[in-house]
């Protein structure tokens, strides 16, 4: 696939709620639970979450897969991964997907599946920061 159709499968799946494939989750993402899960533990993270991308070789379909991890073994899986993103990052999941889907499709492109550890700053620290950058100006 071209940098440019794996970008457009993730808006799709990400921003425009496209359906996910199950099989791919299976086929890519689920072996590898047991070392995400002590990577997000040694990390701290609050939660880890991947994309997937793949042309399936026989309907030459395009298809994406999705997985948040959270503490206790707590998995979503595509469309439930999604809505579960949506819900962790609030008005912030469009705008954030937006930047981040062209370097999951670098990553992707270069045969790196997309493995981020997220932690988040407590709102006290985040809305002192912006009131701060906000005298900078």
């Amino acid at each position: 696939m071209t940098l440019k159709e794996i970008q457009d499968v993730l808006e799709r799946v990400l921003l425009q709620d496209a359906e996910m494939d199950r099989a791919l989750y299976e086929w890519e993402m689920e072996e590898h639970l047991h070392d995400w899960t002590g990577s997000m533990v040694r990390d701290r993270d609050e939660y880890l979450f991947v994309v997937d991308v793949h042309m399936n070789s026989v309907t030459r379909q395009p298809s994406a897969a999705m997985l948040v991890l959270e503490p206790y073994g707590v998995i979503s899986v595509n469309e439930a991964a999604r809505d579960r993103m949506k819900v962790l990052w609030k008005d912030a999941y469009a705008p954030n997907m937006q930047k981040l889907i062209p370097y999951f499709a670098k990553q992707l492109k270069a045969g790196e599946l997309p493995v981020h550890g997220v932690k988040t700053a407590p709102r006290s620290i985040t809305s002192a920061k912006t009131k701060r950058s906000k005298r900078r100006h």
